[in-house]
């Protein structure tokens, strides 16, 4: 009786530091990153206006909290530098499952894989940039990746004027 009450108790302990283990390496963006980040419940024509104020592209991150290649993309962009040092010239949104919807709508999207990544210019229009595997159009990996396609959203900006 007392070994099996030994053995019930180093299972749940075994368990429990599982999931300490988990919890611990679970990859989030950095304080750096995540400061530029918008409040994630603002309407998409909210963001928009204030990317017309601004003149400035708006980038849209949609991950999950238990998304593998969303850790991956993440500890990706926060030990890199090329994201980072554009950071500055966008507006970013991070969304997590559901809250994104609203930015899949505005991207006309039906993708279900994360992460996403979205951009659109500052008059709201939606800029197609493709990542690198055409079945999954919005995914990007990494920092390198993710910080090419920022500087293409840079170039499809509409100048100051020509926004809609």
């Amino acid at each position: 009786m007392i070994q099996a009450i030994r053995h019930k108790g180093f299972l749940s302990f075994a368990l429990w530091a599982c999931c300490l283990v988990i919890f611990a390496n679970a990859q989030d963006f950095d304080a750096e990153i995540s400061a530029t980040f918008l409040d994630v419940k603002r309407s998409p024509e909210d963001v928009f206006g204030q990317a017309q104020r601004e003149h400035k592209p708006v980038m849209v991150w949609i991950t999950q909290e238990w998304c593998g290649a969303c850790k991956s993309m993440k500890q990706s962009v926060n030990g890199g530098s090329a994201v980072k040092n554009l950071m500055d010239k966008f507006l970013v949104v991070h969304a997590t499952g559901d809250e994104g919807d609203p930015w899949k709508e505005a991207a006309k999207s039906t993708a279900t894989y994360v992460p996403q990544t979205y951009w659109f210019g500052s008059d709201g229009s939606h800029l197609d940039i493709p990542g690198t595997m055409d079945q999954y159009r919005y995914f990007f990996s990494d920092d390198a990746s993710l910080a090419n396609a920022m500087q293409r959203a840079l170039e499809k900006q509409p100048r100051k004027g020509e926004e809609l």
